[in-house]
């Protein structure tokens, strides 16, 4: 799905620059340097594998990664789309099992084109032999959600009917889907209503059968809200946050947090740092919980100053507070473009977050924010010595508080940065054969247990006759 607001970098004259801003919430902010990667302690190497694809995929499958899951270090599941043979992109689902991948082409529900542009968007295997998966299919006339789960070692289509009152033709996405245990899930997206308005959408998966509603919103909701929530994590069965944006009835464009307890969903509108501008055009992208009322959820917003901000919430106890997410000192003061795109909380006083920025000399740089000791602390993610190319971070995993691995790209390599024994080092992706453009993006990162994880990203590969945008699978071992 495109979101209703993401980040997109672009080069622009440098105007003039006024003091940044700084603001103290739910903890101090230091921003620092980071030490040179090939100063800091690395562990382990990455195996590269050439991701495979179904039959009916082109020879160049033009492969797009959404995210990956391992529920232990042998079973993964990997989701995104593929160009066909005939014409429209199919759903990717790469699964690990028994130490072999094997990729399938997602089914659809009966009726649906096969020429029909498919994306699975989200993955959740609560156990290794149980999956759930959502994403959309277009059709010429309207889009369609779509949810699959993997039940016996197959793949098995389950129909997500219709929010009551939904526009004919709606325009419906599934974002995000959370699986808190095998056979139960929630997912979340948008769709239209009957006006055409766009709402936040709201399904739950149990006894085999999806059931869809209207998100709730804040009281200030304006009448057209054009509503949209982007993640959902469960904590529990039952106990689930999703976090999106609406429009207000002063035209602002602000946050919702939904929560599910006691079987219902209710909303409140989301906190945001004091600079906060009065249409903030807030963003969160990404959510993940350790309890029902222990959440951390990332994305971006903008200032009164007009400066875009890196944006972290952080629920503690069943309380909200929101900062400014802290970046390197090398970051344009006045105006960083800012965005966190990932956090992983593995403990409630540990967290990794990863993102991007402009700094002070018109460049791209990538950053990892670590919660420690109470504190945000920034630094500029380590790149290889020979790649000092703008580059951006979009993953993160962090299994224990000792371990993390950071997925994303510098313009011509993927990066696989680690964090270990305290400190960021760079590893540049190894490719399985001849081929450039490697890239990890958002949720393509997943550490089962300490130095275990897996990536799942893309890569141009050479060929003699034009290159073909392949899936990349990296496996780490010690």
């Amino acid at each position: 799905m495109t979101s209703i607001r993401k980040l997109v970098f672009r080069r622009r004259p440098l105007r003039l620059r006024l003091p940044r801003l700084a603001v103290c919430g739910l903890a101090c902010v230091v921003a620092g340097t980071g030490a040179a990667a090939s100063a800091a302690p690395t562990v382990g190497q990455w195996t590269p594998l050439q991701a495979p694809v179904p039959g009916t995929a082109r020879v160049d499958p033009a492969v797009s990664v959404r995210q990956l899951t391992c529920a232990d270090a042998e079973d993964c599941v990997g989701v995104g789309s593929f160009a066909k043979q005939t014409a429209g992109r199919g759903g990717l689902i790469e699964q690990l099992s028994e130490g072999t991948w094997t990729a399938t082409q997602a089914p659809l529900p009966v009726g649906a084109p096969a020429n029909a542009q498919v994306v699975l968007s989200s993955v959740g295997c609560p156990t290794t032999v149980w999956c759930g998966v959502a994403g959309y299919f277009d059709t010429p006339t309207a889009r369609h959600p779509l949810s699959a789960v993997l039940n016996g070692g197959q793949w098995q289509v389950r129909a997500v009917p219709p929010v009551a009152g939904a526009l004919p033709g709606s325009l419906t996405t599934l974002s995000s889907i959370s699986c808190p245990t095998a056979g139960q899930c929630v997912a979340v997206g948008r769709y239209q209503d009957g006006a055409g308005r766009y709402q936040g959408l709201i399904a739950r998966l149990s006894g085999g059968l999806w059931r869809t509603s209207r998100a709730p919103l804040p009281a200030d909701a304006a009448q057209n809200p054009v509503g949209n929530l982007e993640w959902v994590s469960c904590a529990g069965a039952g106990k689930c946050t999703a976090v999106g944006a609406y429009v207000n009835k002063k035209g602002a464009r602000v946050l919702t947090l939904d929560v599910l307890s006691s079987g219902t969903w209710t909303a409140a509108k989301g906190t945001l740092p004091s600079d906060a501008a009065s249409d903030p055009l807030a963003y969160l992208g990404y959510l993940t919980c350790l309890s029902a009322d222990d959440c951390t959820a990332v994305g971006n917003y903008s200032t009164t100053a007009g400066a875009t901000e890196g944006l972290i919430l952080r629920e503690l106890d069943g309380n909200w507070h929101a900062i400014t997410a802290p970046l390197p000192g090398d970051a344009d003061p006045e105006d960083p473009r800012a965005s966190i795109s990932e956090v992983s909380c593995p403990t409630d006083s540990f967290c990794a977050a990863t993102g991007g920025y402009r700094t002070s000399d018109d460049t791209f740089g990538a950053v990892i924010e670590t919660l420690t000791h109470g504190m945000w602390k920034a630094i500029p993610a380590p790149a290889p010595v020979e790649d000092l190319t703008g580059r951006y971070l979009a993953s993160v995993s962090c299994p224990t508080a000792r371990f993390c691995i950071a997925g994303g790209s510098t313009d011509f390599n993927g990066l696989l940065d680690q964090y270990y024994h305290g400190r960021w080092s760079a590893t540049v992706a190894p490719l399985p054969n001849p081929g450039f453009h490697a890239l990890f993006r958002t949720n393509s990162v997943s550490c089962a247990a300490y130095l275990e994880c897996v990536a799942f990203g893309s890569y141009t590969k050479n060929s003699d006759t034009s290159p073909q945008g392949q899936g990349l699978l990296e496996t780490f071992s010690r």
